[in-house]
């Protein structure tokens, strides 16, 4: 699935209604423009005759903003990295048919082409630091 399937998915049957005022990161920015909507808002939801979608809303210098809820970590597709990681150590790895694992990345020739013929995306995992007492 790309970004762009991604935020039309969670408009769902909306998307053709909003997608011109949808932007590269899910957010519906011109709440003013966009006069298929009568807002309200409520405990971080917002409601109208047409939809009714969980969302986040975000106030950047007084413009609201919105997208629903299902969209946050678009941005980053939530530290997933498409290609082969470039550090050695352990990753969670997505391979090209979708199932995920967790795998050891080593900087050598053979585990190099095993990742770039299997692996589709990875995401390092990060131990936790010791206790200091």
């Amino acid at each position: 699935m790309t970004k762009q399937e991604a935020i039309q998915k969670a408009y769902g049957e909306h998307w053709e209604k909003l997608k011109g005022y949808i932007d590269e990161n899910g957010w519906v920015e011109d709440l003013q423009a966009c006069t298929c909507l009568f807002l309200d808002f409520f405990d971080g939801r917002i409601s109208s005759r047409i939809f009714y979608i969980d969302c986040d809303i975000n106030d950047i210098d007084t413009q609201e903003f919105f997208r629903p809820k299902s969209l946050q970590g678009i941005e980053n597709n939530n530290g997933w990295i498409n290609g082969i990681p470039k550090q050695n150590g352990y990753y969670f790895i997505e391979y090209v048919n979708k199932v995920t694992d967790i795998k050891e990345f080593e900087d050598n020739v053979d585990c190099i082409t095993w990742f770039k013929l299997n692996v589709k995306k990875h995401q390092k995992i990060l131990f936790p630091k010791q206790s200091i007492f």
